[in-house]
């Protein structure tokens, strides 16, 4: 299999050169309802995305991870909003892969803080190009964080987009991130699979790219069904003095997803995904197989108040 990001760049430039605004992934807008705070209107949004492994989900005990924000945002000027938002996170009790027959608890926890920029439009683009563009620093206000010493985590993220017609369009989605950190290396507690609490020299996280290329096909105007494919990396620092280094994880990640509305102020995405380590000796073969033991099923889901 040739590189995904060489597909990805090849499958972008025969469509471009064939092309409003394509807004199936990017869900967060104005709500009708606004709060007036220090002489400006605010407008307030919820998002979530709830995935489970597929191979826990048939198992009595796979667990539920969750991510979730409430999202205050306000128009600066004509072109840019800005937005704070308070993340936490909620997983279910339960086992999943990473940490094998482990039966994790139920937690609940504050997540980074994120103030946030936004643009709708960031730039007038020939042939009908739309780019929607934001961009975050989070807080190390979550107890990992912390830990960490993280100082901040800079993303930046960009879907460049086009519609063909009334029941085709395709974006490129890019996010990355760059953490800022105090340190290359912290002291991480934890209870292993026995109970007993355990600590080890980790290592911070440096980066994160995620780029991802998505078709979109209109069943009706409100609903879209879609495919993806796309790929993850992070990495992580180095430390000559702890002699501590993690090697950078890569992933490929496909499948299909569908974008539907169940109000005018609710609107989700589900997705399956299938994805698999690119440095895996079997990644090629097994991409697109859709193992159990490989994919895992999303609910992305945007509400406006």
């Amino acid at each position: 299999m040739k590189s995904l990001t060489a597909f990805l760049i090849t499958a972008w430039i025969a469509f471009a050169g064939s092309v409003s605004w394509a807004q199936v992934s990017v869900q967060e807008t104005d709500s009708q309802n606004r709060l007036r705070v220090f002489g400006r209107d605010v407008n307030f949004n919820f998002f979530n995305v709830a995935s489970v492994e597929a191979d826990k989900s048939g198992e009595e005990g796979g667990r539920l991870a969750t991510y979730s924000y409430l999202t205050g945002s306000t128009w600066v000027n004509a072109n840019y909003r800005a937005a704070m938002r308070v993340p936490f996170q909620y997983n279910s009790a339960g086992t999943d892969r990473f940490n094998g027959d482990k039966v994790n608890e139920q937690e609940m926890f504050l997540q980074d803080v994120i103030v946030g920029l936004q643009n709708y439009n960031l730039a007038y683009l020939p042939l009908d190009f739309e780019v929607y563009w934001e961009g975050r620093a989070y807080l190390p206000t979550s107890k990992n964080s912390k830990r960490a010493g993280l100082i901040t985590r800079l993303r930046n993220n960009f879907i460049l987009s086009r519609v063909f017609s009334r029941y085709f369009e395709m974006e490129y989605d890019q996010k990355f991130s760059y953490f800022v950190q105090s340190r290359s290396t912290y002291a991480n507690t934890f209870n292993d699979e026995e109970g007993y609490e355990r600590t080890a020299i980790s290592t911070t996280k440096r980066m994160e790219i995620d780029h991802s290329l998505r078709a979109w096909g209109k069943i009706t105007p409100q609903i879209a069904l879609g495919w993806m494919a796309g790929s993850e990396e992070s990495y992580w620092n180095k430390s000559d003095a702890e002699n501590r280094s993690k090697p950078g994880e890569r992933i490929w990640k496909t499948g299909p997803q569908l974008a539907f509305p169940v109000t005018n102020n609710a609107n989700f995405i589900f997705a399956y995904e299938d994805r698999v380590n690119r440095d895996d000796e079997a990644a090629e073969k097994n991409l697109g197989r859709f193992y159990a033991q490989n994919t895992q099923f999303t609910l992305l889901s945007f509400i406006r108040f």
